[in-house]
């Protein structure tokens, strides 16, 4: 299907100026449905010495009023790049000038040319699509503010039902499911049990901390996958994914660990949570602290491939 990028106008909320202090308020952008959507762009300038990751907070990916998708933009930056510098977008990491920051739906970063596009939003059958972002409050003026627009690339594949050709149902999607994870043993493991009740198959664990040095994935009390920090590292590398860049412009130093799933670019090779017609009856994540405060919260969001909430 041949792509092509549109402008998203249907935006409101914007109180932001240059010129003084706002409040922290949301902005939201109805996105029209019918088309097949393959990444969704964020424009602007978040104005003097300020960075995307200070003008907005929290972002949420709703379907049909449904949330589907939570991460803050600066989680967003750091998943992007993990996937290769090809897909951070432009100066998401820098003050004071106009950013393009992506948000994918398709994964062009796969080797399958079937399976780049195959997770692509289709919309043919939602009522509502839309994305929510909180704006962070500002003290004082920021010139050189420039209020967000929203692009995205679509193309109008379609299906057949019946006699007729309709537009591309929603079907499989990747959804960000954000959580908790507590720690409260130092250097020591830690076990948490809440993975089971997500809907679909995990395609990854992304965990917004640096003190953990190894990790286990049980599923019905099998380990399922094992590593350390460095091998974990070696292993995503390997398959050409950037879990450690050097940060730049367009995204901040990561700290964050990945346990990838499917990092062979086979999308069935995602973790199942169904296996033939029976629900797993536990996932555990067994996580080795390394150093850091106890106790704390570790904000880690689940990507996982299943139909939409």
């Amino acid at each position: 299907m041949v792509k092509r990028k549109v402008k998203l106008s249907n935006v409101s909320g914007w109180a932001g100026t240059a010129a003084g202090a706002f409040n922290a308020h949301t902005v939201v952008l109805d996105i029209p449905t019918g088309p097949r959507y393959h990444v969704g762009w964020i424009y602007g300038n978040a104005g003097a010495a300020k960075k995307f990751t200070d003008l907005f907070n929290e972002i949420r990916i709703k379907i049909n009023g449904r949330t589907q998708r939570t991460f803050t933009a600066l989680e967003l930056l750091k998943i992007n790049v993990l996937n290769g510098l090809l897909y951070t977008g432009r100066n998401g990491n820098a003050a004071a000038t106009a950013f393009q920051i992506p948000i994918w739906f398709a994964e062009p970063w796969r080797k399958s040319l079937v399976s780049q596009d195959a997770l692509a939003w289709g919309t043919g059958d939602v009522s509502t699509f839309q994305i929510e972002l909180d704006v962070q409050a500002y003290a004082g003026a920021a010139a050189g503010l420039i209020a967000p627009t929203f692009y995205a690339e679509v193309d109008n594949s379609l299906v057949r039902q019946g006699q007729e050709q309709v537009q591309q149902p929603l079907g499989l999607i990747t959804k960000w499911i954000k959580t908790q994870i507590p720690i409260t043993q130092a250097n020591a493991v830690n076990e948490f049990g809440g993975l089971k009740d997500l809907q679909g198959a995990i395609q990854s664990l992304h965990l917004s901390d640096s003190n953990l040095s190894a990790f286990q994935i049980l599923v019905d009390n099998s380990v399922i996958r094992e590593d350390t920090v460095a091998g974990n590292q070696t292993g995503l590398e390997g398959r050409e994914m950037q879990p450690n860049p050097t940060t730049n412009n367009d995204f901040p130093t990561r700290n964050m660990y990945d346990v990838v799933f499917d990092h062979d670019d086979i999308l069935a090779n995602a973790l199942p949570l169904v296996i033939g017609d029976r629900r797993v009856n536990s996932v555990l994540a067994r996580l080795t602290e390394n150093g850091g405060t106890v106790s704390r919260n570790i904000a880690t969001i689940a990507q996982v491939i299943g139909n939409a909430e």
